[in-house]
């Protein structure tokens, strides 16, 4: 965890190939009056903003204060209505968790203390615990779980495999923690940890295969699966059952890191997720939905929505977010204008036809959007 970075800089990775557009149908009919909340960031402080288009007015709220959120920021992960930052400083890890829906704040300050029996790589949470993933015992490769209490009562340790090469992010549903690594043969595993029965019901396989996971629309778990000699393909496992129910070939030219997948969506045989541009562009990712029954895949245009945009302020402007919006069936796309020094920034709201509905401006760099 001492390692990770914002969620908006995985999208800067440099990745590979380029499609054409197609004509894309849209996934759901628009409407005029939407909603959406967003985390930002301005000169070390957080905010969280929240947009009502009905009267075009928005709520700030500083994180930062509101929180308690201290030293360094580190990871934002979100359960349901419930975000959750953890913070590092002076030797220890604090978690502060903020419910949406209702306002409710809670801080757990200094909840774990960092000590040479473990090295921390990330931090998680379910609605009740929070779950680290660790190599342990110090200068070892062998990957667990720590349930830390955010209390002062000591955890519990749950050993995973010895002499791991790599560890990737994780992620949790409903009382399943799906845990992706790369083991000491050359193999990627996804482990499931039941975290109300508190131990391993299943391991997959993948081999040489790189998996990254992420949650349908209709609360299944989508893998997509990169074979290096065969290309994509996109698994959907029954959640309960964790049995392969439907399967198919991705033929599009894209890479997609191992572990949990930001920004990707299944919904309505429809493949929602951040394209990665081959550089040079004046973009480095943007909405793409790909049909996997047509094999076609759609790119808003946002090159040239970023130059119109550009030219109507008088300023460049680096896009540094991308969400999705499954109730509303909208893209939003964070920015920030250069030479700001991140205090200016926005949102374009944009439909699934790729039709720029509306621009938010804000004083911020809007980092997360809240998942419906």
């Amino acid at each position: 965890m001492k390692n990770e970075y914002w969620f908006a800089v995985l999208f800067f990775f440099l990745l590979f190939g380029c499609s054409s557009e197609m004509e894309q149908e849209p996934l759901q009919r628009f409407s005029e009056e939407y909603e959406t909340n967003v985390v930002g960031e301005n000169n070390g402080d957080l905010f969280l903003f929240n947009y009502k288009s009905s009267d075009s007015l928005g709520t700030v709220i500083n994180l930062s204060e509101n929180l308690d959120i201290r030293g360094v920021f580190l990871t934002l992960r979100q359960v349901e209505d419930e975000l959750s930052f953890f913070s590092f400083r002076d030797g220890f890890f604090s978690l502060a968790k903020k419910n949406i829906e209702t306002g409710e704040n809670e801080i757990f300050p200094n909840f774990y203390e960092d000590t040479p029996i473990r090295s921390i790589v990330w931090g998680t949470t379910t609605r009740d615990d929070v779950y680290l993933g660790t190599f342990a015992p110090s200068g070892t490769r062998n990957l667990s779980l720590y349930n830390a209490p955010t209390n002062t009562a000591e955890g519990t340790d749950f050993p995973l495999e010895f002499n791991i090469q790599n560890l990737y992010q994780p992620l949790y549903y409903k009382d399943k923690l799906f845990v992706t690594y790369f083991d000491g043969n050359a193999s990627f595993k996804v482990v499931v940890f039941d975290t109300a029965q508190r131990q391993v019901i299943r391991t997959f396989n993948f081999g040489l295969e790189s998996p990254s996971l992420f949650i349908t629309a209709e609360g299944n778990l989508g893998i997509i699966i990169r074979n290096p000699s065969q290309g994509l393909r996109l698994s959907i496992f029954d959640f309960d059952t964790l049995m392969e129910v439907e399967i198919y070939d991705l033929e599009i030219n894209q890479s997609f890191l191992p572990g949990e997948l930001q920004n990707t969506f299944y919904v309505e045989n429809k493949l929602v997720f951040s394209f990665s541009y081959a550089q040079p562009s004046p973009i480095n990712f943007g909405p793409g939905v790909y049909d996997v029954e047509k094999k076609e895949l759609f790119l808003v245009d946002l090159i040239s929505l970023v130059a119109s945009e550009q030219e109507r302020l008088g300023r460049n402007i680096t896009i540094v977010s991308q969400g999705y919006s499954m109730d509303q069936s909208l893209f939003l796309i964070g920015y920030v204008e250069s030479n700001t020094q991140g205090t200016k920034g926005g949102i374009f709201v944009i439909s699934t036809e790729g039709e720029l509905m509306d621009t938010i401006e804000t004083n911020f760099a809007p980092v997360y959007f809240v998942q419906d």
